[in-house]
């Protein structure tokens, strides 16, 4: 990143210059070099089509499931309403999944002390480690989200997540991000506003007080287009990304219908049929074979050799139970969450600890994928907060880079023995023991008190020694 701060104003500029280039091309092309080209873009159906896929995962978080659908029965010319069992299992599954990586905050790496310094008081004061786990959230939702980075009126660099149903980017046949749009309209008023990020510039537009767009505020755009994170696991195409939902709904749709019938089937079943095996006794003329009219209640009376029974339909609930559970383990497999996680009867407490760390192989695996895809729009977080920090009067130069501390469960004094031993055989410095602690957080921080003990520790020690010797001085 030292090109950001030895040459930043010839960086801005050509920078600025090619990407212009490329989106006034990408204008001219598709819109003619009309003004209000952005309006047109949000029509284009790649854009439609991914708002309307983040919309129905909206309403399926908010409990609209397939299961709601299920058509009453009609039997004998009367309406039954059928049983309808919502199943939440998505919104556990997305807080494991964002709660295992992000639990503890993310560290933040460097060989150049100043850049780590500056770039950490950047987080504490902007609060990023709080922007970073709704980050993991919509991504892991939605596919992609947007973060713009600026400066406040306070002075501090802060962070705007760009709510993905808002959300834009505009991508050139080449696949070059050129332009940002943040869109939506307000129901109730029916007036639309647009935001239109340019490299070097932020337009704001409405069709409030008239017909027809007008621009209502221009800003300098110090930081540049906002970053992306986009979860690339699309096949189709590299700029759009993919929710983990749509792995997670099929299953969860067959497990509600399953219990939902089910629920039915018992009910529906428990109204037993009679059935009469033989005959009847007969009365004659003189009441002989009658029952008593004196008794109280009702009474069946059967000839010698006859039954009666009340049969009812048998139902497989070990059917039931096997289908449900193969379901459930594939939801976990799929979206590679332990079932140790979700399954409140299990007892972690017969297990040794390297065995429920193998249970914990598929998260590891999954937060690895996702720590990847945040990283890349985490360089480009660091590039701009750089940037935004020259406009400061602030210049660092290093290479920043990030640890994640997943929420493996552990032996942690075991860990802390294992860390101690390796520092005091010399096999591992100061450093990165601290950094390996599962408590600290802020390395920084921690080597400074550790050697402001150490600086206390010799002056107390000095001044002892002095009073040993009798060099004391009056204190008045």
């Amino acid at each position: 990143m030292q090109y950001l701060v030895k040459s930043f104003k010839d960086f801005t500029k050509n920078k600025k210059g090619m990407i212009n280039l490329n989106l006034e091309e990408y204008i001219n092309l598709y819109y003619s070099g009309i003004e209000t080209w952005f309006t047109e873009e949000c029509n284009k159906y790649i854009h439609q089509d991914r708002i309307m896929n983040i919309l129905n995962i909206q309403e399926y978080l908010d409990g609209s499931h397939a299961i709601l659908n299920r058509a009453n029965t009609v039997y004998n010319g009367r309406t039954f309403k059928t049983t309808k069992i919502c199943l939440q299992y998505a919104k556990p599954l997305l807080a494991f999944q964002k709660s295992f990586l992000l639990k503890n905050p993310v560290t933040l790496t460097c060989e150049d002390s100043n850049t780590l310094k500056a770039l950490n008081e950047v987080y504490k004061r902007g609060r990023f480690n709080s922007i970073d786990n709704k980050i993991l959230d919509k991504m892991n939702k939605y596919g992609m989200v947007a973060e713009y980075l600026y400066i406040g009126d306070n002075g501090i660099i802060q962070s705007k997540i760009i709510q993905p149903q808002d959300s834009y980017p505009v991508f050139t046949d080449s696949n070059d991000y050129v332009c940002f749009i943040e869109h939506y309209t307000i129901q109730s008023s029916s007036i639309s506003y647009y935001t239109v990020y340019y490299p070097d510039r932020v337009e704001v537009w409405d069709n409030n007080g008239g017909n027809g767009l007008y621009l209502k505020n221009t800003y300098k755009n110090l930081s540049g287009l906002p970053v992306l994170y986009i979860k690339q696991e699309n096949e189709e195409d590299i700029t759009q990304g993919r929710s983990d939902l749509e792995d997670y709904v099929n299953l969860v749709d067959k497990m509600e219908e399953l219990l939902s019938k089910y629920h039915d089937s018992f009910y529906k079943f428990l109204n037993p049929i009679p059935v009469v095996t033989g005959t009847k006794l007969n009365i004659d003329s003189k009441g002989n074979g009658a029952i008593d009219k004196n008794i109280v209640g009702n009474t069946l009376q059967l000839d010698d050799g006859s039954n009666f029974e009340l049969v009812l339909s048998k139902m497989d609930i070990n059917s039931l139970k096997e289908m449900y559970k193969i379901l459930m383990n594939s939801l976990l497999d799929i979206s590679m969450t332990p079932s140790i996680a979700m399954n409140g009867s299990s007892n972690p407490a017969n297990l040794a600890e390297e065995s429920i760390r193998m249970m914990y192989t598929l998260p590891v695996l999954k937060g690895s994928m996702s720590v990847e895809y945040l990283k890349q729009g985490y360089y480009s977080r660091w590039e701009q907060i750089e940037r935004l920090l020259v406009y400061k009067g602030i210049q660092v130069d290093g290479l920043l880079d990030c640890t994640f501390n997943m929420s493996i469960p552990s032996n942690e004094t075991e860990l802390v023995n294992n860390i101690v031993n390796l520092y005091n055989n010399k096999l591992m410095s100061i450093d990165s023991a601290i950094e390996h602690s599962p408590y600290v957080n802020d390395i920084e921080t921690e080597i400074k008190a550790i050697q402001a003990n150490k600086d206390n520790n010799i002056t107390d020690l000095k001044d002892s020694q002095d009073m040993k010797d009798g060099n004391t001085t009056d204190l008045k």
